[in-house]
C-alpha cells in the first residue's frame, strides 16, 4: 500500500503527505491541516472565477508543505483546481479554504 501520512507539527501547523502518488507530473494533490489559527500563507488570484492560481507563497502550511514535499512543491503560477471534492468556482474554494480545517487540493501546473 502506497498510502503515506507524515505529521510535520511546528508551533500550530501539521502538515500531511500526500495519500497518493501525483497523478501527473502537471496534477497532484496535497492535504493541509489547520490547526490553531494557522494560515495557509498563500496569495491567490480568483480572476478566471473557476480556479485559483497562486500568486505568492508566504509563511503558513503552504510553505511547510513545500518544504517536507520537495517533489510535489507548490509554486507561484499553479492553480488549486478542486479543494475537498468542491470545483468551479474561485469564490467557493476560497470559502472552503476558510471553512474547512482539512484541505485536499488538486493543484495543476502549466497548460
Amino acid at each position: 500500500d502506497q498510502q503515506a501520512t507524515l505529521a510535520k507539527s511546528d508551533a500550530a501547523t501539521e502538515v500531511v503527505a500526500p495519500t497518493a502518488p501525483k497523478i501527473s507530473p502537471k496534477e497532484w494533490r496535497i492535504t493541509l491541516k489547520k490547526v490553531d489559527g494557522s494560515r495557509l500563507g498563500i496569495d491567490v488570484d480568483l480572476s478566471d472565477e473557476k480556479t485559483l492560481v497562486v500568486d505568492a507563497i508566504n509563511d503558513g502550511l503552504v510553505s511547510s508543505w513545500n518544504k517536507a514535499n520537495r517533489d510535489a512543491e507548490v509554486k507561484v503560477g499553479d492553480r488549486i483546481v478542486e479543494i475537498n471534492g468542491q470545483k468551479g468556482s474561485a469564490g467557493e474554494l476560497a470559502q472552503v479554504c476558510g471553512n474547512d480545517s482539512i484541505l485536499e487540493m488538486l493543484v495543476t501546473r502549466g497548460a
